[in-house]
């Protein structure tokens, strides 16, 4: 049994009229949440721009509001995240998770609000290592993953984006 919390959301199902506008897909739903939960999920995204320009690892804040005073915690890759690799050289792409996270020379730095942390993020060394996996990220042939008890490049699952 599953519960889906997502109050408000007009899901559809199979057999409905066609689909609307205001409408989710309930199948799509559950198989998104599934990968999630068997963990084959990228926690790389652009956390920060509208049009995604820049991809960083999930930011940890702790506080209730961005809009407010937060603390940052760094950037936090998933499991699977751990597995990635950049082909053509076969660097693996947790170094760049630990290159961003020279952000701040330490943990728990106090931000204004996220305006304020964006502003520093963007000004940095570390927002052109983003920049760079966003690079990444949409040219083909470039990311893979690599499955455990392998070593080399050619071993890896090209990954498609």
């Amino acid at each position: 049994m599953a519960l889906f919390n997502a109050g408000g959301t007009s899901f559809w199902f199979e057999g409905d009229p066609p689909i609307t506008r205001n409408q989710q897909d309930f199948l799509y739903v559950v198989l998104h949440e599934i990968v999630h939960g068997l963990g084959f999920a990228s926690g790389w995204e652009d956390y920060m721009n509208d049009q995604p320009k820049a991809l960083t690892p999930e930011i940890l804040i702790t506080g209730k509001d961005p809009s407010e005073q937060f603390k940052f915690n760094g950037f936090l890759e998933s499991a699977f995240d751990r597995y990635l690799i950049h082909i053509p050289t076969g660097k693996k792409i947790s170094a760049l998770t630990g290159d961003i996270n020279k952000f701040q020379k330490e943990v728990g730095i106090i931000f204004e609000n996220d305006i304020d942390f964006v502003t520093k993020f963007r000004n940095s060394p570390q927002y052109k290592i983003a920049e760079e996996m966003m690079s990444y990220s949409i040219t083909p042939n470039v990311l893979g993953f690599l499955p455990r008890g392998t070593t080399k490049a050619i071993e890896s699952v090209v990954l498609e984006t």
